[in-house]
């Protein structure tokens, strides 16, 4: 048992779903310690993974192997605001420090297992304060490997790198600091030779955030205007480097690209943007290869757009979000991922009421794991109630809770 003014504040399950890892300043207030204890308990059986902390100290940051065997942990002193990070067994033992314990500063919060659970990515600024380079280790062995020699001095790595699949590459974006110039980079996760995926860069242009690996592995989807300044085109490039293909047809004048995603299958790529005219937000659909552009949203009312969309897991459909037919009344929509006849998913709507599509960028309609069904808000009985719906690909609505009132603030999909 706990003092009183001690607490959980949060926690994880493994993978594996066999044991559950928690924080608690349960031996010091206010200083949180890493624990682990069998999912079935009893409380007794946790253990605490790190060894006993200086004062001013915490874990900030773990994550656990996908074999459910090795937690890897941040920790250190606020102070200082040096982090050193850890390996350790998930049933307790000796902690591994895996990074080197002479680097002057600490790891940054972002760090990442690989799929196959034998390494770890984290970025460090260990040559110029501020500026990030990617390192790998092995898990077990405190051996890391920078993997980002060769580039400009005084770079910065970004937390967003993306893993391969199977392990064996890492896509990251980077930029120095004088030119704030962001281009995007793969190298093989256990190091080797670091190649440039995108096309030559003016000072004012850029790699953004947003970019993809297939789920084969094979490819990169990415955003930039390299071809021309604030233009910014879709781009696929083999993910060990090779000729660029755009993706997009050309935008028109004033055109952007919003957002994009790849299919489970890897084959395709569905993208929203203003394409065919400023403001008007389509949905769009190619092979990832390159080809034929095809729209897949019906012609919209004037004024209306398609706000946001998934992509089943057959990969078979994209179920979007938009006001179709009434300007400012969203609706919820289905179409062959490589177009065809689009038909209506939510039944009729209240006067007033609509589909609710997105909270900020967060997208509220989700599908499920078979690919046939999808689960939505909407206030489509009565008028300001949000209740939520199923519907069946392509079109069969069910109304799915029986509220008497109040509205409906969280959910989950799983397999119908």
């Amino acid at each position: 048992n706990m003092a009183s003014d001690r607490d959980v504040i949060g926690f994880r399950i493994s993978p594996t779903s066999d044991r559950v890892f928690y924080y608690s300043d349960r031996y010091a207030w206010t200083q949180y310690d890493l624990y682990s204890v069998p999912i079935d308990g009893p409380g007794a059986a946790s253990v605490r993974l790190n060894p006993t902390l200086f004062q001013e100290s915490d874990v900030d940051g773990f994550e656990v192997s996908p074999d459910g065997e090795t937690v890897v942990y941040r920790a250190g002193r606020n102070s200082t605001g040096v982090y050193r990070l850890y390996s350790v067994p998930a049933i307790g033992g000796d902690p591994l420090l895996l990074q080197d314990a002479q680097a002057p500063t600490g790891v940054q919060s972002y760090f990442r297992i690989t799929p196959d659970g034998n390494r770890v990515l984290y970025l460090i600024d260990t040559t110029v304060d501020g500026a990030f380079d990617l390192y790998s280790v092995p898990i077990a062995v405190a051996a890391p490997e920078l993997l980002t020699t060769g580039l400009a001095a005084g770079h910065s790595v970004e937390s967003s790198f993306l893993v391969r699949s199977d392990s064996t590459r890492v896509v990251f974006r980077a930029a120095t600091a004088a030119a704030q110039t962001f281009h995007l980079f793969s190298v093989p996760v256990a190091g080797g030779t670091v190649v440039r995926l995108n096309g030559v860069l003016a000072s004012t242009e850029d790699v953004e955030p947003l970019f993809s690996i297939s789920p084969n592995g094979s490819r990169v989807v990415y955003s930039s205007d390299e071809d021309a300044n604030d233009i910014f085109d879709l781009w696929t490039v083999p993910i060990d480097g090779g000729a660029r293909i755009r993706l997009n047809s050309a935008l028109a004048p004033g055109g952007d690209l919003l957002e994009h995603a790849i299919s489970a299958d890897g084959t395709r790529v569905v993208y929203l943007a203003d394409q065919a005219a400023d403001g008007l937000h389509e949905l769009w659909s190619v092979p990832i290869g390159g080809g034929t552009v095809t729209k897949l949203n019906r012609t919209l009312v004037f004024a209306g757009d398609a706000k946001a969309f998934r992509i089943s897991s057959n990969s078979a459909w994209v179920v979007y979000g938009a006001d179709q037919d009434t300007d400012e009344v969203d609706e919820l929509l289905v179409v062959p991922i490589a177009g065809g006849a689009v038909e209506d998913l939510n039944d009729p709507l209240v006067a007033g009421g609509d589909v609710s599509l997105k909270f900020i960028q967060t997208v509220l309609f989700d599908l499920a794991a078979n690919g046939r069904v999808v689960v939505y808000p909407a206030d489509q009985t009565v008028d300001s109630q949000i209740e939520l719906y199923t519907a069946r690909l392509p079109g069969f609505a069910i109304f799915l809770d029986g509220f008497g009132s109040g509205d409906l603030s969280a959910w989950s999909v799983g397999v119908f």
